[in-house]
């Protein structure tokens, strides 16, 4: 059996992925340790895992996301070498935010792979930038668009490029002319297949390898009384928007046939006046409560569309920043949910919405088809397959990766191949 060191970045949505991956590597028989923020210890030191916190360092610039992000790459490669010289991992992985432990890879010659908590987003000929509000062109002037709107995403994807040739500097690594800091090697792409577009671009060393759900550790909170249908509303798990989102959600749903959980990002309950048929929630563990959901009412992050879908429950996505307006936009196109952009928020819309989804048949037929799909890939064990052939400890049971085209996707895990998909062709 093999050793493998997973690094991840403090937020929940992208510790959370990582996780789940530990324990389908320690089921497997593995050695796994995990490097992260301390406020992980517990969590990760109650499942057995060893567990090393980050090293210690002061950001020159803590609001410069970019600085921050590869400063602090540096500062962590450096205390990590000497851990993968203790340790002698066979593989490294970490999270799309957690660069340090590629760069620790590179100096001690190991493999590596980066595990992406979002749809793929880096350029792509047949596509929009990543973000952008519109879906993918089918006119030749909308290909324009296109076009030119990934020349600037380029020339954006490039500014941090400095930055990261610091933090190789730090460790000892030469520059490079690449700005990518992810695996050239094996991107775990943790998205469902209806999340991703079709594209005659997609990139060898990228797969999609399906949801890798874990739950935040507490008490599952008892649901609203009666048979009505189950709306969950969640928040992020950073606490942002709590109030603007729930107090919406509450105002729209209140005297509703349904019953409302509404789940905040923080323990710091808002004052809110609920309405009989609503109950609040801090922070607690969502798969359990989702498997009795009839639909659901998110901000869009990656992690709480993918738990919705693979438990075939449509959502209502409310974006607010960062890639949540590009979840939202994809749930739409799959047909699984409904975009409402923040600035066209109302109670009036948002319960037109929530309506939508518990009185249209297709919107719960696309969510069970993801659901299907989630079920056939069983992300965090294809993932540690995936991670035990870059470690050369076997062939991963002969599964080759989903593989995209210009015209849909070609199923090629032979457990895709047997179920319908709710994706839309482009043509």
């Amino acid at each position: 059996m093999g050793r493998f060191l997973l690094s991840a970045h403090h937020d929940p949505g992208h510790m959370l992925p990582v996780l789940s991956v530990a324990r389908a590597l320690k089921a497997r028989g593995h050695e796994v340790m995990l490097n992260a923020s301390k406020k992980w210890q517990a969590v990760a030191e109650a499942e057995g895992f060893p567990f090393v916190p980050y090293a210690a360092w002061d950001c020159t610039d803590p609001e410069d996301f970019a600085k921050l992000l590869y400063e602090s790459a540096g500062h962590l490669a450096r205390g990590m070498l000497p851990l993968v010289e203790e340790f002698r991992p066979d593989a490294l992985m970490s999270d799309v935010l957690s660069p340090a432990a590629g760069l620790a890879a590179e100096v001690a010659g190991l493999p590596f792979a980066t595990m992406l908590i979002h749809p793929w987003h880096l350029p792509s000929r047949d596509l929009p930038a990543f973000g952008f509000p519109g879906n993918p062109g089918r006119t030749f002037l909308s290909r324009w668009r296109d076009a030119y709107i990934r020349a600037w995403q380029k020339h954006d994807l490039a500014k941090p490029l400095p930055l990261l040739n610091m933090a190789r500097g730090m460790v000892g690594l030469p520059p490079t002319d690449d700005a990518d800091a992810m695996s050239h090697n094996l991107v775990l792409v943790v998205t469902l297949p209806c999340m991703e577009y079709p594209r005659s671009d997609w990139p060898a060393r990228a797969r999609i390898v399906g949801p890798c759900l874990a739950d935040l550790p507490g008490e599952v909170p008892e649901l609203p009384p009666g048979d009505d249908p189950l709306v969950v509303a969640t928040t992020s798990t950073t606490g942002s928007f709590d109030n603007v989102l729930l107090e919406t959600v509450l105002e729209a749903l209140a005297g509703e046939p349904i019953r409302l959980l509404a789940i905040c990002g923080t323990r710091n309950l808002p004052d809110a006046k609920l309405p009989p048929n609503a109950r609040l929630s801090p922070p607690c563990p969502i798969g359990p409560i989702m498997a009795h959901a009839s639909a659901a009412v998110a901000h869009g992050g990656h992690g709480g569309v993918v738990k919705a879908l693979s438990c075939g429950v449509p959502l209502v996505v409310i974006p607010f920043r960062g890639d949540q307006g590009e979840n939202a936009r994809r749930v739409e196109w799959s047909g699984a949910g409904r975009r409402l952009p923040p600035r066209r928020l109302s109670a009036s819309r948002l319960n037109e919405a929530v309506r939508s989804l518990l009185d249209e048949p297709s919107y719960r037929e696309a969510a069970l088809a993801a659901r299907a799909q989630a079920v056939a890939l069983d992300g965090p064990n294809y993932c540690a397959r995936l991670l035990e052939e870059l470690a050369g400890l076997g062939v991963p049971d002969g599964l080759p990766p989903t593989r995209l085209t210009t015209i849909g996707l070609i199923p090629e895990h032979p457990a895709l191949s047997r179920m319908p998909s709710p994706l839309k062709t482009l043509r």
